[in-house]
């Protein structure tokens, strides 16, 4: 199949228009800004937990809620939580809105999306790409975040966001 051929070039081309945009403002201003910071916050408590490193945990979550989050954000957050989920750090927040970006860009268009699912392996394809683009972006320092310990968290961080919003994507087209 032709799409298997360069898939890092192609996804890597898709999410060019992402990488130039204020990602942050414009996940954490959005309706969904809510489900980010839900997310975000779950990610760095199961990381968090699995890693079994203070320094990691330290590094994702935080003892504050982040001041320019939304009401709305907020109030979505606070709806789902039943009192386990962890306020992430401005780290996990961040990454969160970059990696949610770059799914939502590539599930949004029909053409890629139909070509990023037909990978052999998308999330190893969605993993690249990402710390490709993040590489040439201004949000390239956050591959420079290295715990202590020497966990890289980006890595584990896009596979847990990555099977997340994958399972959602599959709930939505089975639902169709």
């Amino acid at each position: 199949m032709e799409y298997n051929q360069e898939p890092l070039n192609w996804l890597k081309l898709s999410l060019e228009s992402v990488q130039h945009s204020d990602i942050f403002e414009n996940v954490i201003g959005c309706e969904d800004g809510g489900v980010v910071y839900y997310v975000a916050g779950w990610m760095a408590k199961k990381i968090s937990e699995k890693n079994k490193c203070l320094s990691c945990k330290e590094m994702l979550i935080s003892n504050d809620v982040i001041a320019e989050l939304s009401t709305n954000s907020l109030n979505v957050f606070n709806e789902f939580n039943r009192g386990g989920l962890v306020t992430p750090s401005m780290y996990s927040l961040t990454l969160s809105a970059i990696i949610y970006s770059y799914y939502a860009m590539i599930s949004s268009q029909p053409e890629i999306f139909k070509r990023f699912v037909s990978l052999d392996c998308p999330r190893d394809a969605f993993r690249s790409a990402v710390l490709s683009s993040i590489k040439d972006s201004k949000n390239s320092h956050i591959l420079d975040c290295i715990c202590s310990n020497s966990h890289a968290l980006v890595n584990i961080f896009i596979h847990y966001a990555f099977n997340c919003f994958a399972k959602n994507s599959a709930n939505d087209v089975n639902n169709k």
